[in-house]
């Protein structure tokens, strides 16, 4: 006979099913905690004990893990919502650079200055970027400038094509103008060293874009000519003209003829913000462009900088130059470029009238004793009696008084004079040796720049991320403020 089921049995039969389904809760709950807590432990583990490693399919993801690595640092130091760095906040490293070498003028000691946001492996990337997934940014930096100029460009170009998932495209860079090169550009591998490069940003030929994009460029920004000083119309209109040309002859890429064009500085920048939209696109001298650089560009050029190598065979040339410079004791490294000089032999637009530069250049002669004594100075001070002085291939005043000062002045004819079959090569090839000087002076203890040269900028970079001490020869002592802009 059945049990009777009552209207009370229900209840105390809801409590306890209701009971028996907290306790199975409680457990469920301590089993998620538990395996929580596990994946935690096991990630922390992980990052302790496993070296980091990074793969990816083509370098778009490698671009994106650079972004976020460094975003909140960005945000930090620069704060939130879109900035428009200034002039003085692009030159804010060099400017810490001064205060460092001032600092030691005075005896104080330096701290390095190496960036927290390059992680401690590169990441590594494969190069089998799917051709339809990539978006490219072609350089046009040929004609403006000298090399360190191009480098320097490229430099700023390979920061924005890492924060904007561009690939971007290797062309060669100017050859220095000297009256006896033979040929206006070299190649891009025989500067730098691609292999490092492609761990940091994926890297393609003009003729893969040409492929993809075809001989016209479909989005071009460029500072507008229109808009410089009247001196300086004719001379950029005639440069970006023979850039034309050479991309022209060597890729067949047409380039746009903008030499007519009135655009503002200000179309030009809504330009770069629209940019985006586009999968092909050529930015033409960016060190031009104001405001080129956001604040996502500055967090990744430490990264950059770390990877922006000089090719192996220069770097090894270099490693044997410096253990035979000075005995292999330490040294001290300057560059000294007479521009003054240098535009009254290439009959510079600046020397006009060419009293100007001559009057300039009896300046500059009557102080080079005084830099060199101060030079002798910091030396003494800091108990190193070997320099080495990079200057371009012509006669200097400068160096013949400075050996008046300091027992031991070495320059590129030393490099020239050591024993090895690789550097006698250097002889005949300024370009090359130019970056093995280069190399020279980033591995010196202290580094005396010029103010108004990309290719001191370019060791001054280096040797900032590298945390090495850079100074200003117009900082030195007893420098006349009237020749600032000469040294």
């Amino acid at each position: 006979m059945s049990e009777t089921i009552t209207f009370e049995r229900l209840f105390k039969c809801g409590r306890v099913r209701d009971l028996m389904f907290r306790m199975k809760s409680k457990k469920a709950v301590k089993r998620m905690v538990a395996l929580i807590l596990g994946i935690l432990i096991m990630v922390f583990l992980y990052k302790r004990l496993v070296p980091q490693s990074y793969t990816s399919k083509h370098a778009q993801r490698m671009q994106t893990y650079v972004i976020s690595t460094i975003s909140g640092n960005v945000s930090s130091q620069l704060g939130s919502g879109k900035v428009k760095p200034t002039k003085d906040d692009q030159f804010k490293e060099r400017n810490e650079s001064v205060h460092v070498f001032q600092n030691k003028v005075h005896g104080s000691a330096v701290e390095s200055n190496q960036s927290t946001l390059i992680p401690d492996k590169p990441p590594s990337y494969s190069q089998n970027t799917s051709i339809s997934d990539r978006r490219y940014l072609f350089p046009i930096h040929f004609c403006e400038g000298g090399p360190n100029w191009n480098f320097l460009s490229f430099r700023m170009l390979v920061a924005y094509a890492i924060t904007h998932n561009r690939s971007i495209v290797t062309i060669p860079f100017r050859n220095h103008h000297l009256n006896n090169f033979t040929k206006l550009w070299r190649s891009f591998e025989e500067t730098l060293d691609i292999s490092q490069l492609r761990k940091i940003v994926d890297v393609v030929t003009p003729e893969v874009y040409k492929a993809e994009c075809g001989s016209n460029i479909s989005t071009f920004v460029q500072y507008p000519i229109s808009q410089l000083r009247e001196i300086s119309k004719k001379e950029n209109r005639g440069q970006y003209k023979q850039t034309r040309k050479l991309v022209k002859e060597l890729w067949g890429i047409d380039l746009p003829d903008t030499s007519h064009k009135n655009r503002t500085v200000t179309e030009t920048e809504q330009q770069m913000l629209n940019a985006d939209d586009n999968r092909c696109l050529a930015i033409h001298g960016p060190r031009q462009i104001p405001h080129f650089l956001t604040e996502k560009e500055f967090g990744v050029l430490n990264l950059v900088d770390s990877h922006l190598l000089k090719a192996k065979h220069i770097r090894k040339m270099s490693a044997y130059v410096i253990s035979a410079l000075c005995g292999g004791k330490p040294y001290i490294a300057l560059h000294w470029r007479n521009r003054t000089g240098e535009m009254i032999e290439f009959h510079s637009i600046y020397c006009n009238p060419m009293e100007v530069c001559i009057r300039n250049l009896e300046m500059l002669s009557n102080a080079s004793q005084i830099i060199a004594e101060s030079v002798g100075q910091l030396m003494k001070d800091r108990g190193i009696d070997c320099v080495y002085v990079s200057v371009p291939p012509r006669k200097q005043e400068f160096v013949e008084r400075l050996r008046n000062v300091v027992p031991r002045v070495h320059t590129a004819n030393f490099i020239k004079s050591l024993n090895s079959e690789e550097l006698r090569s250097l002889e005949n090839d300024e370009y090359i040796l130019s970056l093995v000087e280069q190399e020279v002076c980033e591995g010196a203890e202290v580094f005396l720049r010029c103010a108004v040269s990309s290719w001191s900028e370019f060791v001054r970079i280096r040797r900032d991320n590298i945390g090495k001490e850079v100074g200003y020869l117009r900082d030195l002592p007893g420098v006349p403020k009237e020749i600032f802009t000469l040294i």
